[in-house]
Parts: C-alpha cells; sequence; structure tokens
C-alpha cells in the first residue's frame, strides 16, 4: 500500500514548479503550465517532490499578478519554511481533470506519442507544444525509430495536418512529407 504523500500507485501529471519565494511570510512563486495559468490552484491536494523528497501540500492562499501566480501554502508562515519548497515539482491527481469531448486532449496526454505521417514513416515522438496565436503546433523530435534526425515543427490543425490521435496505440497520423 502506498504512503500517504506518495507517487506510487497514482496517475499523476505536473502542473506546475515552483521557482522562487516573495516576501516575508511564506509565500512562494510558482511557474503554471496550466492553461489559464491561475487554474492551477484549483487541482487540489498537490504533491510536490524533488527526487525523492515528496510531500502533499494544500493552498492556503494565492494571487495571480500579471499572469504569475503566487501561492502560500498551509504550514509555511515564513521565508525560511518556503525557500526549501524552490525548485520543486507540483503533482496533482490526473482524475481532477475535466473529461474531455472525443478529439479533444490535453497536450501531456501527447507527449511521448509517436508521430507518422501518411507513408507510415516515423517523424519522431511529440515532446513538447507551443501556441502560436494561429494554432499549437506540436514540436516532434528525433528518436532512435525515426527515419532522420530532424526536429520538425508541425501545426495541430484537426483533419487539414493531425489526422488521427490513437492513445491507445501511441500514435498520432499527420499529413506532414518527411522533408518539411
Amino acid at each position: 500500500m502506498p504512503e500517504p504523500g506518495s507517487c506510487q500507485g497514482r496517475d499523476l501529471v505536473q502542473v506546475g514548479t515552483v521557482t522562487g519565494v516573495f516576501g516575508l511570510k511564506g509565500w512562494v512563486k510558482v511557474f503554471s503550465y496550466t492553461d489559464p495559468v491561475e487554474s492551477i490552484v484549483d487541482y487540489q491536494p498537490w504533491l510536490i517532490k524533488r527526487g525523492e523528497r515528496q510531500q502533499l501540500a494544500e493552498v492556503a492562499q494565492a494571487r495571480c499578478q500579471s499572469k504569475k501566480i503566487q501561492v502560500r501554502m498551509r504550514g509555511y508562515e515564513t521565508r525560511d519554511q518556503a525557500e526549501g519548497l524552490v525548485g520543486m515539482e507540483i503533482w496533482v491527481e490526473r482524475r481532477l481533470f475535466s473529461a474531455l469531448d472525443e478529439d479533444e486532449y490535453y497536450w501531456f496526454e501527447l507527449k511521448g506519442l509517436a508521430v507518422v505521417n501518411e507513408l507510415n514513416e516515423r517523424l519522431g515522438t511529440m515532446d513538447s507544444v507551443l501556441e502560436t496565436g494561429a494554432n499549437d503546433v506540436l514540436v516532434v523530435v528525433p528518436d532512435p525509430t525515426s527515419i532522420d534526425q530532424q526536429e520538425r515543427l508541425i501545426p495541430y490543425v484537426q483533419s487539414e495536418v493531425v489526422n488521427k490521435v490513437d492513445l491507445k496505440s501511441g500514435l498520432i497520423r499527420v499529413n506532414w512529407p518527411r522533408d518539411y
């Protein structure tokens, strides 16, 4: 049986990182991976960890200033206490996320999937997403079985470029020539 505050046996998603301290009363700066950034505080409790060190944390107060999040966690009342949190990753249970419609995905679900084109050529592995304004762009990095060692930026435009996402097979099928 997993220990309380343990990652073992849980389906966890990293949603942010503690990047610094703010003020003297235990506040920390948080870099949020959520969109919108302030929604990170809606997912509770947090499991914060660095290496083997991990613990459950509860947000006591939060504020957003210029798309930056500042948080005070329960039990952290001083700057010295808060400094121990800097660099810790913030994880939450996957079950806290809303269910999506068919053909909608959270970006973290696509990370690590193989990307193949219509000729069944493996272009690489989906690594991350760039938000460009017009549409999101998949960053596809080479892997040991890809056709070459080229990093590719592939627009995430459903039906036109991204033909199919199959989470069970671990595959994203794209309409994208190898020489783009």
